[in-house]
Order: structure tokens, then sequence, then C-alpha cells
């Protein structure tokens, strides 16, 4: 007899894993820099090595793993990235020490490049080059909704525990991994022929395909540099709220400034259908509903400005 999870569309594991995904990860972010600074006790180097040491292993990992997801299964790419995913955080919230929070960010790293792009490989295989347009943007709506969904929860579970939050989390993606499993076919996958799997060669190949044309067309190199503003400011909001909450809150009007800034700039991000949750990407709502944590941190403390 059939397992009933059979029944379900591929649309609709594809929904139920967007909205999932960004609901568990928004649990997750919404309370994660106030357990590394509050509990874990990280110093602003140790934060900054912590995100250093997730942007490594996904780009020494992410070739390899691609390999899986055009060889072997797109499935069994995902099911590994969300199983690893959920050890990552459970690691994490577990063992409040610096070591054990490094660990999971290598845990991570690798999961996040088993998921990488084999979801969206995934689904338009399933459902063809026609449906897979409206399928990223229902998708991208299911994420958006589970991201904001999961703020308020957040809130409520990390007054009990800090780390509460993070181990549910972790929890809800090895769950999340056993529902794929029972549930995502995987009817369409063709293994993809020598000269279009990803490798170390191919990316090689890219990037010096990449630097002639800008060599021949100058003005993609102020384009470029449009591109990395964003990616250096990125780290600027996350990290210096949690600097002044690690030493006596001296920095809260940085850190409401900078709460501020993240909302005038959110409010004219484009809405990406394809992966919306990725490393060190945290959504408008998780930065915004963090900071008000981290202020609220700041009164209980009696560390903020009269």
């Amino acid at each position: 007899m059939a397992h009933p999870f059979r029944r379900l569309s591929p649309i609709t594991v594809y929904l139920v894993l967007e909205f999932a995904a960004a609901l568990f990860f928004s649990l997750i972010f919404t309370v994660n820099l106030i357990y590394h600074v509050t509990v874990v006790g990280l110093s602003p180097l140790q934060l900054v090595l912590v995100g250093t040491i997730l942007e490594a292993t996904a780009f020494a990992f992410e070739i390899p793993t691609g390999i899986l997801a055009d060889v072997k299964s797109r499935k069994l790419s995902i099911i590994i990235g969300y199983l690893l995913t959920g050890v990552a955080f459970v690691v994490e919230g577990s063992f409040a020490t610096f070591a054990a929070v490094a660990l999971s960010q290598v845990i991570w790293g690798i999961g996040y490049t088993f998921t990488s792009g084999a979801t969206q490989a995934w689904i338009a295989d399933e459902v063809g080059e026609d449906r897979v347009g409206p399928a990223f943007m229902r998708g991208s709506q299911a994420a958006r909704a589970g991201g904001l969904l999961a703020i308020p929860l957040s809130v409520v579970v990390g007054i009990i525990n800090v780390r509460l939050p993070i181990v549910i989390g972790g929890l809800l993606f090895l769950a999340l991994a056993g529902f794929l499993a029972l549930a995502m076919g995987e009817e369409g996958f063709r293994p993809a022929p020598p000269g279009e799997r990803s490798t170390w060669r191919m990316m090689a190949g890219t990037v010096g395909d990449a630097r002639r044309l800008v060599a021949r067309q100058p003005v993609l190199l102020a384009l470029r540099g449009c591109a990395d503003a964003p990616g250096l400011f990125g780290h600027g909001p996350e990290q210096t709220p949690a600097r002044a909450v690690a030493f006596g809150c001296g920095q809260r009007g940085v850190g409401q400034a900078l709460a501020l800034v993240e909302v005038a700039l959110g409010a004219g991000e484009p809405q990406h259908a394809v992966e919306p949750f990725g490393p060190d990407r945290l959504q408008l709502g998780q930065r915004v509903g963090a900071q008000v944590g981290r202020e609220r941190l700041c009164d209980a403390r009696g560390g903020g400005d009269a």
C-alpha cells in the first residue's frame, strides 16, 4: 500500500518545504545573536570568526556537494542538507561554547551546500519549465509567511530560555528531513551529462570568462562594486548591536539607528523567488525582531541611555 504522503503533489511538497524552512530559520535567527553574546559570551572577534567559518565552509563544499545533486539524486541531496542543518543547530543550542558554535557553522555550511540550488532544480525537474516560474513565486510567498510567523513564536519561546528556539528549530529541521524522505518524489530527474556537472574546472572557466568580459566592458566593474557594497554592509547591522550588548549596551543609540536603516533599506529589497533564506542572509523582520530583543535586554541590564 502506498504511503499517504506520496499523494502530495510536487508543488505541495515544495510549498511545505519553503514555508517550513523559512519558519525554522526565522525561529532560530531571531534569537541567535542574543544567544551568542549573552549565553555563549562570544567576543566581537569570535562573532566575526563564526560568520567567516560558515562562509568558508560553504565556499569549499559548494562544488563537491553539487556533484551529488547533479549525478545521483536531488532528493537525496536535499534530505542530507536538512539533516545536517538540524544537527548543526541542535549542537549550537545544546553546548554554549565557542567550539560548539564554530563546529555548528561547519556542519551547517556543508548542509547548506547540499540544498543550495538542489531544491530549485528538483521542482523544475518535477513540474517542467512552463510551470516552474509560478512555483517559485508561490514558494517565495510561502517562505515570507513562514518567516514572519516564526518571529513572535521565537520571542515567546526565547523568554523561557534563549537557547530553546535554536534547539527546537534544529529538531524541526530533522523532522522536515524525515517528511521529505516520505513525501518527496523524484520522477523527472535525469543525471546531468559530464559537460554540465558542477566542477572546479567549470567554476574556473566561468571566472575566466567573466574577467575577460569585464576587461572588454569596464562598466561591469562599476556594477560589481554596486553588488559588493551591500555585501560589505551586511555584517554591520548584525554585528555592531551585538557588540553593544557585549560591552554594556554603550552603543545602544547606534543599534537603534541601524535598525532604522534596516527598515529603510529593507523596504526596497527585491522579493527574491529563489533562495530567500541562505546563510548569513537574515530577513528584515528577523533583523528588526532581533534588534528589539537586544534593546529590551539593554533596558533589563540598565545599560541603556536614560
